[in-house]
């Protein structure tokens, strides 16, 4: 799936959350701290929901949640990552 296509079907106006680089894995991204709060409290997000998630290094991935614990927010990465220019 490329990056226009991953676009299209997840769309432009999800959430956006950053996240140390080693928090990124190979197909899991592991939010914590203060966004946990955000995610489950006041967004009040639910598992399969969509979220942009930046991990510092000029890069964005598109992914969608899969565990939402009281201290971290696991997510899928749903499409394939691209270089911010």
């Amino acid at each position: 799936m490329g990056v226009r296509d991953c676009e299209k079907e997840l769309g432009n106006d999800m959430h956006h959350f950053f996240v140390a680089p080693e928090q990124i894995g190979e197909k899991k991204i592991t939010i914590t701290g203060s966004d946990v709060n955000h995610i489950r409290n006041v967004l009040r997000m639910e598992a399969g929901e969509q979220i942009t998630v930046s991990g510092g290094e000029g890069k964005e991935y598109r992914c969608e949640v899969l565990v939402l614990a009281a201290s971290m927010i696991q997510s899928w990465q749903r499409c394939q990552s691209w270089t911010l220019r």
